[in-house]
């Protein structure tokens, strides 16, 4: 039974979990080829097969999401036990986890506060002001932003600002300007780094350097018989590193990657480390993953047509069982608001076309940039469609969280001096930006840090400031003295938030400050429900014992202490916990151990501060909802339904990109998130920094297109849902096939409220167009068993038609489409005595062979929409042109080549005999009719 799991398995994929496990593996694994189940399989081979032992593994991913669905599977394969002994999580966490472990071998202690992004900037910030006169005068600007990026990629190289330095002085740049620049990064540089020394804390890319520097001491590693590192093709130079220390003493790695999927350069993203990997594991031995179990197989054809464009790429390919199914479309527009209008209007029409199969959370609209979202969350609004940004506002990130967190980091470590100054005056103590900078410089005369420079003043043993604080601060130091005894006692982060809201009065602060202090206090209280869940891991994991580096057993290796396993529970980019799994010591007796490296506390602050939280905050969590993300943001993803707008030169590649393959492979990516439908669309015109620029179609695809033809890889027309289609989506999707009866109602509920429509997709489905010419119908759909059982709208007294039966067929082209002239042998019902009947061509004088849409001759107007126009002009005997001025959308309503929108021409106005809805101000609204004069046929 325990090798159940290789049965499942293909060819390729069991040939690679039953690697020799001292032999150097690439496991080179294309999208949806099941990666994920290959590198789980491959541990559980490891352990049940090798006998290699659990704490001997390390297995490296990129997320916490991806540890966690890791973890989950390869419990069902070994056992939870097993599986918390293997040492798994992001390269950060690990390196936090042994930072703590070792802190003095690499000389930091080990209660260094992590700071994240926001305390960096503010950090540089503040150091980049002391450059403005020098700035100015050469005339030149800097941005924090652009700071903190280089400084990230320097660390990412492993250069020190040492390096740096000699850099700028001996490789400048060519201008005396970039001469400048590159000084004045040094400098900021090495400022930044003392900055951080000396407040006892590291940020997230000294993680790695600081790990780097602890795992090549060999005695770090002698723990380790097997790496496994996760989408490999996204390390930096800096992870490459870690992971050949770390595997320095087994030489034994397996890596799983995708070159096709190497898309973030930008964040110091080396795929060159694959062939790195090949020269100092000389033995490595490459498998391909090309069995793709996600997407139908024209999406993977297209997908494929564009990423091999790329000459220097590894050549390899994708294959699927999945049929071909509908091929992408690709669709031209006017302008962005059309884009994103007939994209709204397509979701709508999908979800009703598939009968409900398809829910508002199975569609994803991917951007190149979140700038383009605009347009599209406004047309999604105008529809009724909720939608949810990906990576919006993080949790963590929120004003109220951050200024918890603060008291909870001063607590913890006394020196980090950014949030001794952020919450100093929170809630107001009077104490002013004046007086704050008194306190700094005091104290760093003293060469105390802020919060024991105040301490000392509190308790009458350095003289006070000028303005006086004493009064001020007693408040302050009280509630941070009770709160660090409080921690020191072992007790939980959930137990330590509630009593710092009650000591500071938060909650009394929110309401005096902020405009939507319950919502602000709901997140507080999520808070303390986040601390509650790490609570409860760590009353299930009690925590252990850790050796002290200043005696004589801190200096054993890993591989010496079996009991001493420790795990990481990660978030995104960060840890949540850290846990043993054999230990006496709980939780509670940490007080009395003096174990200050693992104190509840301080686990906490990991897993809040090296969050990656995905935002939600848990807000209208359970709701449906259309999914708009960046196409970075959606890597490792899937959605049965795709769209991917703006494919334009200038966006794909994007403008200020320096790799071209990259973006290439980033529209690689975005394609491959689509299971069975993909819409790539661009416009003529887009709106750039507020003029109307002209768009040309990206280079990606024109050369698709002019290298293929254009039926073979894009449709410029929308995919029309039938029986078989369906099957196939349900099939892919493994879901139920929706009921054809379900399926007609939607599609009636969707085109009787649908605003922009011109007339029914023909070919397929179930609920068929009607066209009405003179005493013709016109029926495309000729299945008679779904005709006698359609209804398109239930009747009233004032409908000319509710049934039709027919009886000779023949057929006449219309718009480029097939369709069935039917003519009637009866007309049933009540209210269709067709000598009272006025066909539509003697109301349309000059238009007699005009084909009108069935659903439109009997469908209320919509007044809000412009192209529909009003009774007394169809009386008149004038249709409406879709290319009217009156028309902001124009002429790409009626053209066959731009909108979702089926070809044809434009919407004829609505018959006489439809009560529309009037406004008669105030908001009041009565059925009636538009031209007064006008009354229906009375039968």
């Amino acid at each position: 039974m325990e090798d159940e799991y290789l049965q499942r398995l293909n060819a390729e994929q069991l040939k690679a979990v039953q690697h020799p496990h001292d032999v150097p593996l690439q496991i080179l694994a294309g999208p949806g080829s099941g990666k994920t189940k290959v590198l789980t399989s491959r541990i559980a081979y490891l352990i049940l097969h090798e006998h290699i032992q659990p704490q001997s593994i390390c297995a490296v991913t990129f997320t916490n999401k991806a540890a966690r669905e890791m973890k989950e599977r390869l419990t069902k394969l070994i056992g939870k036990s097993k599986v918390e002994e293997v040492k798994m999580g992001t390269f950060h966490a690990l390196c936090a986890l042994f930072l703590r472990r070792y802190p003095t071998r690499v000389g930091v202690k080990n209660n260094f506060t992590v700071c994240d992004a926001d305390e960096s900037k503010s950090i540089l910030k503040r150091l980049l002001n002391s450059y403005k006169d020098c700035l100015e005068d050469n005339h030149l600007s800097l941005d924090v932003r652009n700071v903190m990026s280089m400084i990230s990629k320097a660390k990412s190289r492993g250069q020190s600002p040492h390096d740096l330095a000699t850099r700028a002085k001996h490789f400048g740049g060519h201008t005396p300007t970039e001469n400048v620049i590159d000084r004045i990064i040094a400098e900021l540089y090495e400022s930044y780094e003392k900055f951080l020394r000396e407040n006892n804390s590291l940020d997230f890319d000294d993680l790695l350097v600081y790990g780097v520097k602890l795992f090549s001491q060999q005695q770090t590693t002698n723990w380790c018989r097997h790496v496994l590192v996760d989408e490999f093709q996204d390390t930096n130079t800096l992870q490459y590193e870690l992971m050949r220390h770390i595997a320095s003493s087994s030489r034994c790695v397996t890596i799983v990657g995708d070159p096709d999927q190497s898309i973030y350069g930008w964040r110091s993203a080396e795929v060159a480390n694959l062939a790195k990997m090949k020269l100092d594991f000389p033995a490595t031995v490459q498998i391909y993953l090309e069995q793709n179990y996600r997407s139908t197989a024209s999406i993977l054809r297209a997908s494929m047509t564009i990423v091999s464009q790329d000459q220097t790429r590894i050549p390899k390919t994708l294959h699927t069982s999945h049929p071909d199914g509908c091929i992408p479309v690709l669709r031209r527009f006017p302008s962005e608001q059309d884009e994103a209008t007939c994209i709204a209007r397509e979701i709508k029409r999908l979800s009703a076309s598939s009968g409900g199969m398809l829910g508002w959370e199975d569609f994803v609209i991917l951007l190149r940039m979140n700038s383009l979202s605009r347009s599209l969350e406004s047309a999604l609004r105008k529809e009724g469609i909720p939608c949810r940004v990906l990576k919006g506002q993080k949790f963590f990130e929120r004003l109220e969280i951050k200024d918890l967190l603060a008291y909870l980091q001063l607590v913890d470590n006394p020196e980090f001096v950014p949030a001794f100054e952020r919450v100093i005056n929170v809630p107001a103590r009077g104490i002013g930006d004046k007086t704050l900078g008194e306190i700094l410089r005091a104290a760093h005369a003293k060469q105390l840090s802020p919060l024991a420079f105040i301490e000392r003043i509190h308790d009458g043993r350095v003289p006070d400031v000028k303005p006086p604080v004493k009064r001020k601060i007693a408040s302050f130091v009280k509630a941070i003295r009770e709160l660090r005894v409080t921690a020191r006692q072992g007790t939980m982060p959930a137990d330590i938030i509630r009593k710092l809201i009650i000591l500071v009065e938060y909650e009394d602060h929110l309401k005096r400050t902020q405009p939507d202090a319950d919502t602000r206090w709901e997140n507080v209280m999520e808070l303390i429900n986040f601390a509650s869940e790490v609570q409860t891991e760590l009353n299930d994991y009690p925590l252990q014992d850790l050796p002290d580096e200043t005696t004589p057993t801190g200096d054993k290796d890993w591989d010496d202490m079996p009991d001493e396993t420790e795990v990481a529970e990660l978030d995104e980019e960060g840890i949540v916990e850290v846990k043993p799994n054999n230990s006496k010591t709980t939780a509670a007796q940490m007080a009395d151990t003096n174990l200050e490296a693992s104190t509840p506390l301080r686990l906490f602050l990991q897993a809040s501060l090296l969050s990656g939280d995905s935002g939600d905050g848990g807000e209208e969590g359970g709701k449906e909802k259309v999914t708009i993300s960046t196409c970075h943001s959606a890597k490792g993803l899937e959605w049965p339904v795709v769209f991917i707008p703006a494919v334009e030169e200038g966006t794909f590649p994007f403008a200020l990109s320096e790799d071209a393959n990259e973006e290439r492979r980033l529209l690689f990516v975005a394609c491959t998130r689509a299971q069975s439908l993909l819409y790539l669309s661009h416009c003529n015109k887009r709106l750039i920094a507020g003029k109307q620029m002209d768009r040309r179609l990206s280079t990606f695809v024109k050369a698709v297109i002019e290298d293929t033809p254009v039926c073979d890889i894009f449709a410029e027309e929308t995919p029309e849902l039938d029986r078989a289609h369906l099957e196939q989506m349900a099939a892919i999707l493994g879901r139920q096939t929706p009921n054809q009866d379900v399926v007609v109602q939607k599609l009636a509920e969707f085109y009787s409220t649908d605003r922009y429509h011109k007339f029914m997709p023909t070919s397929g489905n179930a609920l068929s167009t009607t066209f009405v010419a003179a005493d013709a119908v016109y029926r495309t759909d000729t299945d008679k068993a779904i005709q006698q059982r359609q209804v398109l709208n239930k009747p009233s007294n004032n409908q000319v038609l509710s049934k039709v039966t027919h009886g000779r067929q023949s057929t006449q082209q219309y718009s480029g489409r097939s369709l069935v002239r039917m003519k009637p042998t009866a007309v049933s019902g009540p209210h269709h005595d067709t000598s009272n009947r006025r066909p539509v061509a003697a109301l349309c004088p000059g238009h007699s062979k005009q084909l009108l849409p069935l659903q439109q001759v009997f469908q209320p107007a919509n007044e809000q929409s412009p192209r529909y126009s009003s009774l007394a002009a169809l009386t008149r005997g004038h249709l409406h042109d879709a290319s009217n001025a009156e028309d902001p959308r124009g002429t790409f309503l009626s053209s066959s080549k731009q909108g979702f929108d089926s070809p044809g021409t434009a919407a004829p106005p609505p018959a006489p005999s439809v009560p529309i809805k009037r406004r008669l101000g105030m908001g009041r609204m009565v059925t009636g009719y538009a031209n007064k004069k006008f009354r229906p046929p009375q039968s």
